[in-house]
């Protein structure tokens, strides 16, 4: 009669899983044209419109610069506060180091278009 003890079992490696590559990781210049039209500026980004090259959609995009003196923490909250947002979705833009990219999906009209210099003229 065969024992009833319990077999022991080496855990089993992890397989490493293949990382998948979406749209949203490969390089701006490939998948948006930007336009000349800038949406809004701040201290660290700017705000312009492009158009996806494959589905013809208005996007908006927000290049965070990237230069000496900026200071680091300013600029991480800049991203952390995108992430926050309601109704969004950020695709962050690997490619270019030297200039990190975030991409809004479907941003029509909104903050960007109220920062205008044109709306804020007063007539005399």
């Amino acid at each position: 009669m065969p024992s009833s003890q319990p077999i022991d079992i080496p855990d089993a490696k992890k397989r490493n899983k293949k990382k998948k590559r979406c749209r949203a990781s490969s390089p701006l210049p490939d998948v948006y044209q930007l336009q000349e039209e800038v949406l809004g500026e701040g201290a660290h980004a700017r705000v312009q419109s492009c158009v996806n090259l494959i589905t013809n959609k208005e996007y908006a995009v927000k290049i965070i610069e990237k230069r000496l003196g900026h200071i680091r923490s300013r600029v991480f909250r800049e991203v952390e506060m995108l992430y926050q947002c309601q109704g969004h979705r950020l695709h962050p833009d690997p490619h270019p180091p030297e200039t990190p990219l975030q991409r809004a999906g479907g941003q029509r009209g909104g903050a960007g278009y109220r920062q205008r210099p044109a709306l804020f003229a007063q007539q005399r």
